[in-house]
C-alpha cells in the first residue's frame, strides 16, 4: 500500500493580523469534531507570524511553522467579514497575552459540549481556559461577539459565526524547508515549560496561605505588590528555572538574523531579497515596539524595589538588546545591497 508523505501547512502570506485559525488532530481533535458535528476540534488566534491558543499545559504562543498535518482538511482559517478596525484587534491581542500562562480546564471544556444539558456557569472558574472560550472571550471583550456564549462555545460554533468567513486557499503543500522548521527544537516550548515550572510554584504559595488566586502570568506582578512578603520566593523560584536564560531562544533558532553578514547572505539566497528583507524589518519593528514598551513597564515597575520587577527589567533589558541587534543585520544587509558593495 503506498503511504502518503505529503504534509501540509498554513500559508502565512494568505493570513492578516487577527485570522481565527482552525486544526484537527488525528485522534483528539477528530472525536471533538464529531461530537460537536462540525470540522474542527481546536480553534487559535494568529496575531502576525505567531499564535495565542489554549492547550492542555495552559494558554501560551505558538509558531504557526510547527502546525504540520498529513491532511488538507485539518488545517483552515477564517477571518471577520467586516474589516474591524486596528484598534480593536489590538485590544484583542491585548486581552489574549493578558492569558498567557492561564490554566487549561477539562471539565469546562467538556461542559461546552452541546451533549450536556446544562452548563451551570457559577460553579466554575471563568479565568480558566480552553480553546475556543479563550478566543471568543478576548473577540467579545474588543467588542465583538462571535458566539453568543463566549464563556461557553465550541471550535465549530466559532467557525459557524456569522462574523467569520472562510479564506481560500490559506492552506499549502509543505517543502522540505517547512518539514525542517517544524521538526527543528522548539525552543518556544521550552520557554512554555520553565515558565510554568516558576508560575505553578508561585500558585501553590497563594493556595497555601490563601491568598488571592493567581491565574496568569500577568497576574503576578499585581500579586507581588500586594503580597510583598512573598517576594524573596517567587525570584528564587525564577532562578531555579532556565527561564531568564532562555531571553535569546529566537537566536538560537535564527542566528543568521543576529549577524550582519549571515543576514545579507541570507537575504541575497531568497528568491525575492527585497521581500524577504521587508518582512524581516517589518516584524523587527514589530517586535521591537512590543518589547520596548514592556522594558518601559518593567523600569516603573522595579523603582518599588521588588525583586521580580528587577529580574523583569533584566529580562526586558536583554531582549530588547537582541531587537537591536537585529535592527542593526537589517541595517548593514540594507546599506550593502543598496550601495552594491560591502
Amino acid at each position: 500500500m503506498r503511504i502518503n508523505k505529503q504534509k501540509w501547512i498554513f500559508d502565512l502570506s494568505k493570513l492578516q493580523y487577527g485570522d481565527v485559525l482552525f486544526s484537527r488532530s488525528k485522534i483528539v481533535g477528530a472525536g471533538i469534531a464529531r461530537m460537536t458535528g462540525g470540522r474542527f476540534g481546536h480553534v487559535m488566534l494568529y496575531l502576525g507570524n505567531t499564535i495565542i491558543h489554549a492547550e492542555r499545559s495552559g494558554v501560551w504562543s505558538l509558531n504557526p511553522q510547527r502546525l504540520l498535518v498529513n491532511d488538507v482538511s485539518r488545517l483552515a482559517a477564517f477571518r471577520l467579514k467586516s474589516s474591524s478596525s486596528l484598534e480593536a484587534l489590538k485590544h484583542v491581542e491585548l486581552h489574549a497575552r493578558a492569558r498567557i500562562g492561564s490554566l487549561y480546564s477539562i471539565p469546562e471544556a467538556v461542559s461546552s459540549l452541546p451533549l450536556l444539558p446544562s452548563k451551570a456557569t457559577d460553579r466554575f472558574i471563568m479565568d480558566r481556559q480552553f480553546c475556543s472560550r479563550l478566543v471568543a472571550q478576548v473577540f467579545a471583550q474588543a467588542g465583538i461577539n462571535l458566539v453568543a456564549d463566549f464563556n461557553f462555545c465550541t471550535p465549530n460554533e466559532i467557525a459557524e459565526s456569522n462574523l467569520l468567513m472562510e479564506i481560500p486557499d490559506a492552506v499549502r503543500l509543505a517543502e522540505r524547508e517547512d518539514i525542517a522548521i517544524a521538526e527543528s527544537p522548539d525552543y518556544n516550548r521550552q520557554i512554555q515549560k520553565e515558565c510554568f515550572r516558576w508560575l505553578n510554584k508561585i500558585r501553590e504559595l497563594a493556595e497555601k496561605h490563601k491568598v488571592r488566586q493567581i491565574t496568569s502570568q500577568s497576574d503576578v506582578g499585581k500579586w507581588i505588590l500586594e503580597y510583598p512578603r512573598f517576594d524573596e520566593d517567587v525570584c528564587s523560584y525564577i532562578n531555579e528555572t532556565e527561564y531568564i536564560s532562555l531571553f535569546d531562544s529566537d537566536r538560537r533558532k535564527l542566528p543568521w538574523r543576529y549577524d550582519p553578514q549571515l543576514m545579507l547572505e541570507y537575504l541575497i539566497s531568497c528568491p525575492s531579497p527585497i521581500e524577504a528583507y521587508n518582512f524581516e524589518r517589518q516584524e523587527n519593528q514589530k517586535n521591537y515596539s512590543r518589547v520596548y514598551q514592556g522594558r518601559l513597564v518593567a523600569i516603573q515597575n522595579a523603582r518599588s524595589g521588588l525583586g521580580y520587577f528587577k529580574l523583569d527589567e533584566l529580562l526586558q533589558t536583554m531582549r530588547l538588546g537582541e531587537m537591536i541587534a537585529w535592527r542593526d543585520a537589517l541595517d548593514y544587509a540594507e546599506a550593502v545591497m543598496c550601495g552594491g558593495g560591502e
